[in-house]
C-alpha cells in the first residue's frame, strides 16, 4: 500500500515541479499539512469521504485508484514470478511504469525523471541479480530507441511535425 501511495504522490508532484521529498503531503486545495490520519492508503479517503478534513474540499478519487492498481500489480508480479533475484527487476520495471502511464495519460508526457530512475533501477537489479542477460538487455534497448528514431524521423517527414514525442521514444528504450 506504501508503494502506491508513493506512487499517488508522484502523479500528482513529478509534473507540476514540486519535490516528491518536501513539503510533506498536504492538501492540494488548502495546502494543509495532512497528519497521519490522512495518510492511510486507500483507507483514509474513503474514511474522509474523499475531501480534506480542514477545508472539505475535494480529494480526488485518483489518488486510492492508484494505490488499488499498484498493489495488484505488485501481486500480479509476485505471483507470476520465480522467487528469485529478476523479481526485483520486475517489480521495479512495473512500478516505473504506473507512473508514466498515469502521467501520460493525464497531460501527453512523460516525465526523464521518473523514466531515468527506472532505467538505473532495472540495470541495477539486472547487474546484481541476471547479468548474463544485461548486455542483450541494453542491445535490445539500443535497437528500440534506434527503431523509434526513425519512426519519429519518418513522421515527421510525411507529416511536418514529430509522429512521436522524445518521451515515447525514450519510453521504448525502458520497455
Amino acid at each position: 500500500f506504501a508503494a502506491g501511495s508513493f506512487l499517488g504522490l508522484c502523479v500528482y508532484r513529478v509534473p507540476r515541479g514540486i519535490s516528491i521529498v518536501r513539503p510533506r503531503s498536504f492538501c492540494p486545495h488548502c495546502k494543509g499539512t495532512l497528519n497521519l490520519r490522512d495518510l492511510l492508503p486507500i483507507v483514509s479517503p474513503m474514511l474522509n469521504k474523499w475531501r480534506c478534513r480542514v477545508c472539505a474540499g475535494e480529494i480526488s478519487r485518483k489518488d486510492t485508484a492508484i494505490e488499488i492498481v499498484t498493489v495488484l500489480v505488485f501481486f500480479a508480479v509476485i505471483l507470476s514470478s520465480d522467487w528469485d533475484g529478476r523479481m526485483v527487476g520486475k517489480l521495479v520495471f512495473a512500478l516505473t511504469l504506473l507512473p508514466l502511464i498515469w502521467i501520460d495519460w493525464e497531460i501527453l508526457r512523460i516525465p526523464s525523471s521518473i523514466l531515468s530512475l527506472g532505467t538505473v533501477g532495472v540495470l541495477t537489479a539486472s547487474v546484481l541479480f541476471d547479468p548474463g542477460r544485461v548486455g542483450s538487455s541494453v542491445a535490445a534497448a539500443l535497437i528500440a530507441l534506434s527503431l523509434m528514431m526513425c519512426v519519429r524521423a519518418g513522421g515527421t517527414l510525411i507529416f511536418k511535425r514529430p509522429a512521436l514525442g522524445t518521451g515515447d521514444v525514450k519510453l521504448s528504450g525502458f520497455v
